[in-house]
């Protein structure tokens, strides 16, 4: 058993000096769920567990940091409290907490990403592969409806971005270098034949 000799309250946080020259620095949460005072004995298990809930608090308050800048997804959120040393029994409850709250939702996140990359004009395989890396789940991926005319339109204007930057003389070249650039943007093979077919007609 070690004993508290001293308890010193900062803006922060609160440092529990112990009978051991040891200094416990601890979060106000951790300090409020105990009756602490100088004089009291703590047991191995219950400096733990001040430790323990002090490491969710300043956990929690670091993802709400981060959510106050930007937009997480679940797998991006789990990633930055791993690397914080969270455990990954912490990192999920912590998540649970956030979602539960709505301040994450993968479903919401993605569609405003799926509605920017389709204001940039990106293909279809290219928004999935990059909501891929973004960590979203293929079972929300696949709840993505495309519009075939939204997307031969979004074609249509990258075709024609394409047309002007793309200085080839040989036709034929010139044909393969908007193919392979519309391909890379993430048009499928048969939205760019019918776009470039339609170009040929005119």
């Amino acid at each position: 058993m070690k004993t508290i000799t001293q308890i010193k309250q900062n803006k922060k946080d609160v440092l529990i000096v112990l009978n051991t020259n040891e200094i416990l620095k601890i979060s106000y949460e951790a300090y409020l769920s105990s009756y602490l005072y100088e004089g009291k004995e703590l047991s191995k298990e219950e400096i733990h567990k001040l430790q323990e809930i002090s490491s969710y608090s300043k956990l929690l308050e670091y993802a709400l940091s981060l959510l106050r800048k930007k937009f997480y997804t679940e797998s991006e959120m789990k990633n930055k409290l791993l690397k914080k040393k969270a455990s990954l029994c912490t990192s999920n409850k912590i998540i649970s907490l956030l979602t539960e709250q709505s301040l994450i939702s993968d479903e919401m996140y993605m569609n405003d990403l799926f509605e920017m990359y389709k204001e940039k004009n990106f293909g279809e395989l290219k928004i999935k592969n990059e909501l891929r890396k973004k960590g979203f789940k293929e079972s929300l991926i696949k709840k993505l409806k495309f519009n075939e005319k939204e997307q031969v339109l979004s074609c249509k204007i990258s075709f024609e971005e394409c047309t002007k930057k793309i200085k080839e003389e040989d036709s034929l070249k010139k044909k393969q270098k908007i193919f392979n650039k519309l391909t890379r943007l993430g048009f499928t093979n048969e939205v760019i034949n019918k776009v470039m077919k339609i170009q040929e007609e005119y």
